[in-house]
């Protein structure tokens, strides 16, 4: 997210993504067709007010009345979403809005949105203003900043006063120039001033032709996501793009061209081919082309895309399976003419987002036991395919199963389940999932909002593997992911490893609306003790180090969550007791990682963030700046290079040195395991030792 950038301001122009691009073209055009005055659309009211009507009546806190209590917590919902950092609204607009802080709920009961689009407005009005002084602030030259100035800067700005007139603005903003600059000069020491300001300068631009793009639909859904969000942070409106993209997500398919987009400069560029997808197969599609334009037929007009927003470039690209979609290319820098290519849209498989596996061998004495590895990045299913009934749509599930028999057939002797950074997906799939390791009993608890709490059981006796298992699991694992790690845990059916997970303990539904659809909070999920995963998410048996700043992830960051809770569970056998292994498998572990260089390098660092966390301001001074880099780069190579002595690889000279090291060892272990990855090897076949032991004593 861009410096400066409302945190929560609705982003639909998303950096990457397939079949999707932003596209920039020059100032001057945009500021001709430019409006400030940005107003609904006729669908937006009653859009508001079936929102409102659903979320009142059908979120899981229920039947929740709109008073002024609410109405004030929303208008600084609100505020916070357009301005989160306190860097472009000044005292005097907001407390003019100070009129508008009891009639929120009135305004969205009746589906009036008279005072979001104003409020919007006005910050739009003072963004591009910004970003436009910024640009004429930099053509005074590096040499106009002061970068000798004993001066400090706020690192977070949550809850700061807002600036009191533009001169404390313009005050603020210097201040903000000044750090990008010498954040420019310490990345590089031969840049030059001239550089810096033309890279600032093309930031700042881009910055403004983003502002530029914004339409009522942006400004629709800020608005309305800040009543929303006054219920729980997962309850929210998408738009007809944004719902298209979920879908897409969840599918892992997608009917189009197969390619991901990306913004390059004034230009959509094709970043990469997707294989197998219809623009690799044929053969004239190059990587990093520009495209220009986009057609619909052979001999019709092809309509021009520089500078087209986001989602009006997907819905010129995709189309239906079968049909041809005709692009203008021209490769950057070339004096070659542009191209035209027809390509026949088809359905493309996005597998890199599937489930894949792998065997790593892991030392045991003189042998080696052979662990099979299940990379699982989300709870995916394609619910229309579903839907439909056919018969091979496509889930995680059904592809986990598929890749453990495959490894049964390479005669594994443990199985790891990855889901590090597996956000979730569907409840039902992580039900089924849990399935394929249990022979039967509950799953999950489902508790909506109005009726009785729910039970998920697996009834089918017949396991997928029932072999020695592990979890790998991490902050960013959440919702669906967490289900089936709770699961595996409290049945004792396999260990669970990695750090304690995000914490997301709640069930969301899609509900269309007349202009998108609302994602609703409509029940708590529960494991199968009855303990619910919400903040505390699923505490690892064996906890590993983080390098992941935690006061930006987890459930715990956001102010309006549900509130963690205990309700009776269901009878349920445990598979084993694995807590009589865990103090053994901890000791172990910590023995064997206690001089390990990749481990004693992810503690240093864990140790580093921690004390990072603490500081608050940051000096705009460039000696000072300078002086802390050296620092940090020494601390840096040291511990970077404890850990290349640790595998006989080390030491480097200089930071230059040590990126050429590190970029031929990850050449040379591109198809080996991680190192965190390998250690769960290594304790899952210390499992493995310690049941076969107690076998023998028993």
């Amino acid at each position: 997210m861009k410096q400066g950038k409302p945190m929560h301001k609705m982003n639909y122009c998303l950096r990457t993504l397939s079949l999707v691009a932003i596209c920039s073209f020059s100032i001057a055009v945009w500021s001709e067709g430019y409006s400030s005055e940005l107003k609904p659309v006729d669908d937006h009211p009653r859009t508001a007010k079936m929102i409102v009507d659903q979320v009142r009546y059908n979120h899981f806190t229920q039947n929740t009345r709109l008073n002024d209590e609410m109405s004030s917590e929303i208008f600084d919902e609100y505020l916070d979403s357009l301005d989160s950092r306190r860097m472009f609204l000044l005292a005097s607009d907001v407390e003019e809005f100070e009129e508008h802080r009891f009639h929120f709920d009135d305004s969205l009961r009746l589906g009036k949105l008279d005072i979001g689009f104003e409020m919007f407005n006005r910050v739009q009005e003072r963004q591009v203003d910004r970003y436009q002084w910024l640009i004429d602030r930099l053509k005074k030259g590096i040499e106009s900043f002061d970068l000798q100035t004993d001066d400090m800067m706020l690192d977070r700005r949550k809850d700061v006063e807002w600036p009191r007139d533009e001169a404390d603005a313009d005050r603020l903003w210097e201040q903000l120039l000044v750090d990008r600059i010498i954040r420019q000069k310490l990345r590089d020491d031969d840049v030059t001033d001239d550089a810096i300001i033309e890279d600032l300068t093309g930031f700042y631009e881009r910055g403004l032709r983003y502002e530029l793009q914004t339409n009522s639909d942006d400004a629709f859904g800020t608005y309305i996501n800040a009543f929303t969000r006054w219920f729980d942070p997962h309850t929210e409106y998408l738009t007809l793009s944004q719902e298209d993209h979920f879908n897409t997500q969840m599918s892992l398919s997608l009917e189009g061209i197969g390619a991901q987009l990306r913004y390059d400069d004034k230009y959509v560029q094709i970043q990469r081919l997707i294989p197998g997808g219809p623009a690799a197969l044929h053969g004239k599609v190059i990587e990093n082309d520009h495209i220009v334009a986009v057609g619909q037929e052979a001999d019709g007009p092809r309509t021009e895309v520089v500078g087209w927003r986001l989602d009006q470039v997907v819905q010129l690209i995709k189309g239906p399976k079968g049909t041809t979609v005709y692009l203008e290319l021209a490769q950057p820098k070339s004096e070659e003419p542009n191209r035209v290519v027809a390509i026949v849209r088809d359905t493309v498989k996005l597998e890199s987002q599937a489930a894949s596996k792998r065997v790593m061998e892991v030392d045991n004495g003189d042998q080696q036991r052979r662990i099979g590895v299940i990379d699982l990045p989300s709870m995916y299913v394609d619910f229309e395919a579903k839907r439909q009934g056919k018969a091979d749509y496509r889930s995680a599930t059904r592809d986990v199963r598929k890749l453990v028999n495959e490894l049964l057939a390479e005669d594994i002797d443990g199985l790891v389940i990855d889901l590090r950074r597996n956000g979730g997906g569907s409840l039902e799939e992580a039900h089924t999932l849990t399935g394929l390791f249990i022979p039967t009993g509950p799953t999950v608890l489902v508790k909506p909002s109005r009726s009785r709490v729910s039970t998920y059981r697996d009834t089918n006796p017949e396991v997928a593997w029932d072999g020695p298992l592990a979890v790998l699991v991490d902050h960013r694992s959440a919702s669906a992911s967490e289900i089936f790690a709770g699961a595996i845990q409290d049945y004792g059916r396999g260990l669970v490893v990695g750090q304690q997970t995000f914490g997301k303990g709640t069930v969301q539904q899609l509900v269309p609306v007349r202009r998108g659809q609302l994602k609703i909070t409509q029940a708590k999920y529960y494991r199968i003790t009855g303990q619910s995963t919400q903040h505390l998410g699923v505490t690892p048996d064996i906890e590993f180090p983080s390098v992941v700043d935690s006061s930006v992830t987890g459930e715990s960051r956001f102010d309006s969550t549900l509130e963690s809770d205990v309700i009776e569970g269901p009878t349920y056998k445990p598979i084993d007791d694995l807590t009589q292994y865990i103090e053994e498998l901890d000791e172990l572990h910590a023995v064997r990682t206690r001089e390990d260089s990749d481990f004693v390098y992810l503690r240093a660092f864990e140790q580093r963030i921690l004390e990072d966390e603490k500081k608050s301001e940051i000096s705009l001074n460039l000696k000072t700046r300078q002086q802390e880099r050296d620092e940090y780069d020494l601390w840096a190579l040291g511990v970077e290079n404890a850990r290349l002595v640790g595998k006989s690889m080390g030491p480097a000279e200089s930071l230059e040195d040590l990126r050429a090291i590190q970029e031929e060892i990850d050449k040379n272990e591109q198809d080996d395991p991680d190192s965190i990855l390998r250690e769960v090897g290594n304790i899952l076949n210390d499992f493995i030792n310690l049941k076969d032991l107690l076998a023998l004593t028993e």
